[in-house]
């Protein structure tokens, strides 16, 4: 019996959604997004602290530097499954997130139903799904700029 095209593209089809499931469930996509419009911060420079405890996240003993893509997002693979802590800051932009220098998320719980960072920029707010991380970001200020300079 000979198969046919369509049996072939359903199997094709079936192995592929296996393997990227299987992606899925080892990575998490951090999505970053502006706390006023949301509007994707593509191509943005995030830095990424992971540890095992919310603690050591904060500590960044363990950091990584990427980039969001032109969606604003960026795809974290976890090495060893979904445990740990992450935190995340940016050099050039305000967190929308008021406890963002403390504020460490569980990669258990951005795997299980996904997490939005707080917005307190704005009343936006957006439904993460299971292994999606929502930040906000902001423009500097003028004056947090000016505040920002060495002074002389």
């Amino acid at each position: 019996m000979k198969p046919t095209l369509l049996s072939l593209l359903i199997g094709i089809c079936m192995i592929l959604s296996a393997a990227r499931l299987d992606a899925q469930q080892n990575a998490v996509m951090i999505q970053v997004l502006d706390g006023y419009t949301g509007v994707a911060i593509a191509r943005h420079a995030v830095s990424i602290s992971l540890g095992t405890t919310a603690a050591d996240a904060a500590a960044h003993k363990n950091v990584q530097n990427t980039f969001t893509d032109e969606r604003g997002i960026l795809m974290l693979p976890l090495s060893s499954g979904p445990t740990g802590w992450l935190q995340l800051w940016t050099a050039d932009m305000h967190s929308c997130d008021p406890h963002a220098a403390t504020n460490s998320f569980s990669l258990a719980k951005i795997s299980g139903t996904g997490v939005q960072a707080p917005n307190s920029c704005s009343t936006m707010a957006v439904k993460p799904s299971a292994c999606h991380l929502i930040i906000f970001l902001r423009e500097f200020t003028p004056a947090e700029r000016a505040a920002m300079l060495p002074h002389k």
